[in-house]
């Protein structure tokens, strides 16, 4: 700016042309004497500044969460991001209000300082504040007013309850379960700054996170930790709660203890005295004491002495209630499948004194038999459901259920049991009669009558026929309606409406008790024909009549029913001399004819001709019946037949019959056509015929007005050797004078029962291409005969009652099958060893050696077993009488065990004799206990 005189004024207002901000400027006063002489002085800079300052953000350093809660008295607070580019920053007013801008608490300070001590003394806990500051630059202009608000807690949260256990099933001080350990909190609670997040621990002692150390769990409220834990250690869950102003309060559960075994047991002493009275001499009350109960682990909480219902019997079998196989709605005694079977026994079994268990199931090859599924417990499950198994075909399985109830008594009922038949039945032959043969023709148009034979099923045999008939072109599988007509082998379609001229076929299939269904076979068809022959029949009759002096002169011929009769035709005059004629008239089936001829000479001479016997009329062919065949063998592969039949015909008689032989009805391929030996049999020398062929003979015969009748047998099987027994058996089903359980399968020795009066056995497997028609058993012991050879038909079980038999004493069964041609098998033998009686002590003692803390006791001495009879073992060995904590063997077939003894138990801190007990069971169930007393 240009140079402004001011006289002798010490000061001047200069404007300024609009410097900008952060400008310097500097002033020159120059003074001149009067001499002219000058003298100049420069000032220090000036700045320009005309804006206020830029605003910044307020932080508490304090405050380790960075939130709005501050937990103590005193905060710092710093200024951040507060500036003035021009003439810098001055000091900040600091002030603090209860709303936003107005600082109502405390009114604005200086601070020269870009941080303040604040002092929150008088400050409200759980209040809402705010401190409010503004920059002033070196010019004195103020900054826009910033703030920041807080809450003080100076509190921990409060409250708050830890327990132990799964969260909603209620707090528990002990578990079994070592492996999982849950725990849930409630109630904590923070007003000022609210609970932020929670931390868990798990420890042996209160507080203490020596097990599981403190985590992080956010909001969560419960906890569970994997193991396993010590069994018998008690843990603690300590919890800590912090609230948003970083405050945490801890709080611990009651503890868990953790116990994964029973009580260890103690001694009952029933009776008024200080031991155990064995007898009672009264029924009106009992005392009970007990003793030596222990839990090392949570120890006795309570003991129970509930009534105790005396229960001697075990379970029982409900009237009229059965094991069903196959499905729980009805007992299939035969399935056509291999790979699974479903048994349910449901109601069958009751336990009207205590209550059953658990049940037992097995699957065998014969009753109480385990040998396809060993026994399963099943607890109290009423069905089992086997998938992915073989079942072989022909073979009868059974299933056994041991109903066990709560004092260990059982009762074991085995299935009546079922076969696997996969194989259709074999096909039969069916006649157009009830008379087992065929007719083309029949007069009847409201009947059809069908009969059959030879169709057969060697599993699970026939259980009814389907039969079916229909119109001849008018047939298939789609259409026909089968009768069900159980195991008759004739029926008669009654109330039809036949047409006359059509020919119709009847149908039979037959149905094995496994549902499959044989092959349709149709029988010949047969033509309805309801009305007799329509115009006269004509009869030539022969004449021998001459007149060598006249000649004849006239000839008439009449026919009558009666001799000199003329009923069937009057007499007529024949115009020919060829000493025949020809009478034409109804002639009825089986009318007797007789002939009448009147001759008449030239010479007026008359002669009267008779044909004597009558003459029979016949429509109809013979009556065949009652065909058999007998079957002889000559050598290996050939056999002499001999076919006999019935055949009459009583009007023209029977001219003659033939035979034939074939493998199938009216066929020829065994022997051709020949005529019989007779009117009544036929015999025939058959060559190359195998075991079991299948041989029909055919039959027909003529009667003089050559009308024929064919008849065919029933299939004649060819029998040349006997049954197959390389794959057949026989076994003993043992039978159990009480009910009883096996453990294991059934040793390949002879088996063993306790029943004394009783033998059940089976077989199967016997094989025969042609026929098994019976089988012949006998039972012996020692050489004597107890059952001789008895007949049992075609049955493959038998139960042979009221004997008396002798414990230890080996009984055996001898059985073979025969054929239809009487041939017998070689005879399959099986044993079975009756033990009646438990096994016997010898009066000698188990041998007990103890080295090193081990002791091995043998006890191979102190029974006496029957030889043969399989046997197990249980011993139980305890630092008292009654007790098992050294020892508890359920089952072992060996006669030697070596038992590790500790120094002391639960129950005896200081061991000195042991109580051993030990148990021999035969399989029958019968068993007898040893007891004795070992000292250290």
């Amino acid at each position: 700016m240009d140079i402004v005189t001011t006289g002798m004024e010490t000061s001047v207002m200069l404007n300024l042309s609009n410097p900008s901000d952060g400008s310097q400027i500097f002033f020159t006063v120059i003074a001149t004497d009067y001499a002219g002489l000058s003298t100049g002085s420069e000032s220090m800079e000036l700045i320009i500044d005309t804006s206020p300052p830029l605003c910044g953000r307020i932080t508490i350093l304090n405050n380790l969460q960075r939130n709005i809660f501050i937990n103590q008295e005193l905060a710092t607070v710093r200024f951040e991001g507060f500036s003035d580019p021009h003439s810098g920053l001055d000091y900040f007013n600091v002030g603090i209000g209860t709303i936003e801008g107005i600082t109502d608490i405390n009114s604005k300070t200086k601070v020269f300082t870009d941080y303040f001590e604040l002092n929150l003394a008088q400050m409200i806990d759980g209040h809402l504040y705010f401190i409010i500051v503004q920059a002033i630059n070196r010019a004195g202009l103020v900054s826009q007013s910033v703030s920041t608000r807080f809450v003080l807690d100076r509190t921990s949260p409060t409250g708050g309850h830890v327990l132990d256990g799964i969260k909603g099933a209620g707090e528990i001080d002990y578990q079994s379960d070592i492996y999982v350990i849950n725990a849930y909190w409630k109630d904590f609670y923070d007003p000022e700054s609210g609970l932020a997040f929670f931390r868990v621990g798990l420890g042996t002692e209160p507080y203490d996170t020596d097990v599981k150390p403190l985590k992080d769990v956010g909001m969560m409220t419960e906890v569970s930790w994997n193991g396993p834990f010590v069994p018998g250690k008690k843990y603690f869950v300590t919890v800590e709660a912090c609230n948003n102003a970083n405050l945490c309060t801890r709080r611990v559960s009651d503890g868990l203890i953790v116990d994964n075994s029973p009580p260890v047991r103690g001694l009952i002493h029933v009776g008024p005295g200080a031991g155990h009275d064995k007898y009672l001499g009264h029924r009106s009350s009992i005392r009970i004491n007990w003793q030596g109960f222990e839990d090392p682990q949570s120890d006795i909480d309570h003991f129970e002495s509930a009534p105790i219902m005396i229960d001697q019997t075990p379970p029982n079998v409900r009237r009229s209630r059965y094991i069903r196989e196959g499905n729980c709605l009805q007992d299939l005694d035969f399935i056509d499948w291999t790979d699974k079977i479903m048994a349910c026994w449901d109601d069958v079994f009751a336990e009207p004194q205590s209550f059953i268990d658990h049940f037992i199931v097995s699957l065998g090859t014969s009753p109480h038999n385990d040998d396809i599924l060993q026994q399963i417990d099943v607890g109290l499950a009423t069905n089992i459901s086997l998938d992915n198994i073989y079942l072989n075909p022909g073979t009868r399985y059974y299933f056994t259920v041991i109903a066990v109830n709560s004092v260990g008594l059982h009762t074991a009922l085995a299935s009546d049991g079922f076969i696997i038949d996969t194989d259709t039945p074999i096909n039969g032959v069916v006649f157009n009669t009830i008379e087992h043969k065929s007719s083309a023709f029949q007069k009847s148009t409201s009947t059809f009558d069908l009969s059959w034979h030879g169709f057969q099923d060697h599993l699970s045999g026939i259980k009814h026929y389907l039969v079916a008939f229909a119109k001849d072109g008018e047939s298939n599988e789609s259409n026909i309606i089968f009768t069900n007509v159980g195991l008759s082998n004739k029926f008669s379609f009654t109330n039809l409406n036949l047409v006359h001229g059509e020919s119709y076929f009847g149908f039979v299939k037959a149905v094995d008790a496994a549902g499959h269904e044989s092959a349709t076979v149709r029988s010949p068809k047969q033509t309805v024909d309801s009305t007799p022959p329509k115009g006269p029949y004509s009869l030539t009759v022969s004449l021998g009549i001459l007149d060598p002096e006249s000649e004849l002169k006239t000839v008439s011929i009449g026919a009558g029913a009666t001799e000199g009769g003329f009923q069937i035709k009057s007499l007529f005059e024949l115009h020919n001399r060829n000493n025949f004629a020809v009478i034409t008239a109804p002639f009825v089936h089986g009318t007797p004819i007789y002939i009448t001829v009147i001759a008449e000479n030239h010479a007026s001479l008359t002669s009267v001709f008779h044909s004597g016997k009558a003459l029979i009329i016949d429509h109809t062919p013979p009556f065949v019946s009652d065909i058999g065949v007998a079957v002889s063998v000559i050598t290996g592969n050939s056999a002499t037949m001999l076919t006999t039949w019935q055949a009459r015909d009583d009007e023209s008689d029977v001219q003659y019959c033939s035979c034939r032989m074939g493998s199938t009805p009216l066929s020829a391929d065994i022997q051709e056509e020949k005529d019989s030996d007779t009117s009544q049999f036929c015999q025939s020398d058959i060559l190359n015929l195998s075991h079991g062929d299948r041989v029909f003979v055919t039959v027909k015969c003529v009667n003089k007005v050559e009308i024929a009748t064919t008849l065919v047998s029933r299939p004649v099987i060819i029998y040349l050797e006997p049954p197959n027994n390389s794959h057949a058996f026989v076994r003993f089903v043992p039978s159990g004078k009480d009910s009883f359980s096996m453990t294991a399968p059934l040793p390949a020795q002879s088996s063993a029962q306790s029943n004394s009066s009783i033998l059940q056995m089976e077989w199967n497997n016997f094989e025969d291409p042609s026929e098994i028609t019976s089988y012949r058993y006998r039972i012996q012991s020692n050489g004597d005969i107890v059952v001789d050879w008895t007949d049992a038909g075609l049955k493959d079980m038998c139960s042979n009652e009221h004997l008396k038999l002798t414990s230890g004493e080996t009984y055996t069964a001898e059985i073979y099958a025969v054929n239809g041609g009487g041939f017998a098998s070689s005879g399959v033998k099986s044993s079975l060893i009756v033990a009646s009686e438990p096994p016997a002590l010898t009066g000698s003692n188990i041998s007990a050696v103890f080295v090193n803390g081990k002791l091995t006791l043998d006890w191979e001495n102190v029974f006496d077993t029957i030889t043969g009879v399989p046997t197990h073992y249980s011993l139980v060995v305890g630092s008292r009488d009654g007790f098992s904590d050294i020892a508890d063997v359920n089952y072992t077939r060996d006669h030697v065990y070596d038992i590790i003894v500790p120094s002391s138990t639960l129950v005896a801190p200081n061991l000195n004799k042991l109580y051993i007990k030990v148990s021999c069971t035969y399989t029958t169930g019968m068993f007898t206990t040893y007891n004795t007393l070992h000292k250290l």
